[in-house]
């Protein structure tokens, strides 16, 4: 199951095969934070830490999501030049 989610996200965003153990990692990481009725709508990692974690669920981002990096490096007297990298989160 989460060497298919693994292999779905790697695909749909489009990213190189080669990032095949970071789309595992964030698959397991987000799948163990999803409610599942077998644990009585509870998270696998709440049950394991006997804490709840809804607030750690809001700052989930989906594998490959795009995001903008300011880079600080840029020394220019261009007040427009541009200043992002362009980025995906793979963790």
């Amino acid at each position: 199951m989460i060497l298919k989610m693994s292999r779905t996200g790697i695909i749909v965003v489009k990213l190189p095969k080669r990032l095949w153990d970071k789309a595992l990692d964030s698959t397991g990481y987000e799948k163990n934070r999803l409610l599942h009725t077998a644990l009585g709508s509870k998270m696998p990692i709440e049950v394991l830490l006997k804490r709840d974690l809804v607030q750690e669920r809001q700052n989930l981002q989906p594998f490959g999501h795009r995001v903008n990096i300011y880079n600080y490096k840029v020394r220019t007297s261009d007040k427009f030049a541009p200043r992002i990298i362009k980025g995906r989160i793979v963790r």
